[in-house]
């Protein structure tokens, strides 16, 4: 017997969150831009919103009440030029929130270059990786979450990062640099771990070294070893802007450092689509990229999300649906039912 779960939305998207005191955001600079917001239409059927010129990055709550406790801070999309905010933010949300899961949508400093001087954030030294600004905003997003765990209702132990494209890269690159604070101290919520619990990363874009489908060296700044949160990663092998082999050179890397760690392996899992091209998001727009348009298998990948993230115990309930008619029977137990 299969039976549905509601889950209730405790918090929607009311207030954003300032990740720094006003003023105090580092290596920003005086004179940016204004902060740009645009109805953007993906097809006759879906416009969304996309921001640009960051310069005060936040987060917004989208807080569940009977889940497990469990959390992610998602990180939209746009090339580090913009955020897809709705396509792959909000939405996102909303999804995780029908999962059981609450959420934070992360508007993290986009892009570097804003300003009427000809840029907006400076690196305070020489040292900092490719994309530090919205690295910076990533760890001070997970380490806020964390302090305030208790006031959200959450585990502080299951909290996940997730993204797509850009937000993708952003993803792992949180999951292999969140030892040190790459900005100085601001208060009790960096004194927490930034390190995900867990990570999801959906057609990830600058994984690899070199910008080219036949690459197999990770980027630099993307050191994966033991500590590697687990992830779950999707891909599309048509994917024209973001190489597939990027996602399976990263799971590759996951399953070689979870081999030689003393612990089991870590649950990270890669699906890897046929078709469905690049951005496609919750295929809010009706139709992914293939021949004919319409439906591509691609658009499945939030229920293979939703099983993993019960696997893990960041969702509740197991399994995604019935399967006691295929289970073992010989011995083994059998699925339960919903």
């Amino acid at each position: 017997m299969f039976v549905a779960a509601i889950y209730t939305l405790a918090t929607a998207a009311s207030n954003e969150i300032l990740l720094f005191p006003s003023g105090a955001v580092p290596g920003e600079l005086s004179g940016c831009t204004p902060e740009v917001h645009v109805n953007t239409v993906y097809s006759p059927l879906y416009t969304g919103l996309e921001i640009t010129n960051v310069s005060a990055p936040t987060f917004t709550p989208y807080l569940v009440s009977n889940g497990t406790g469990a959390a992610v801070v998602i990180a939209p999309g746009g090339g580090y030029h913009i955020l897809a905010w709705d396509k792959e933010g909000v939405g996102y949300a909303r999804r995780l929130n029908s999962m059981g899961v609450s959420a934070f949508v992360l508007k993290y400093r986009v892009p570097s270059g804003h300003g009427s001087d000809g840029f907006c954030q400076r690196a305070p030294n020489a040292s900092l990786p490719w994309a530090w600004a919205p690295l910076q905003d990533a760890q001070r997003a997970i380490g806020m979450v964390r302090h305030r765990a208790s006031q959200y209702g959450l585990d502080p132990k299951k909290i996940g990062f997730m993204g797509s494209s850009a937000g993708g890269h952003l993803t792992a690159h949180i999951s292999t640099t969140w030892r040190e604070r790459l900005y100085p101290r601001v208060d009790a919520a960096d004194d927490e771990s930034c390190r995900p619990d867990f990570s999801m990363l959906v057609y990830p874009w600058k994984l690899l070294k070199d910008d080219d489908k036949t690459a197999t060296e990770l980027s630099p700044e993307l050191p994966v070893d033991a500590e590697t949160p687990p992830a779950l990663l999707v891909h599309n092998q048509d994917d024209p802007v973001a190489w597939p082999t990027g996602s399976l050179e990263y799971a590759r890397q996951l399953t070689l450092s979870a081999s030689s760690a003393a612990d089991a392996a870590p649950p990270s899992t890669l699906h890897l689509y046929t078709r469905g091209g690049h951005g496609f998001g919750l295929c809010q727009d009706g139709k992914a990229a293939t021949p004919a348009g319409g439906f591509a298998e691609c658009c499945d990948w939030t229920l293979a999300a939703q099983r993993w993230l019960q696997e893990i115990g960041a969702a509740p309930g197991w399994p995604a649906a019935p399967c006691a008619a295929v289970w073992n029977t010989k011995g083994g137990r059998q699925c339960e039912a919903l």
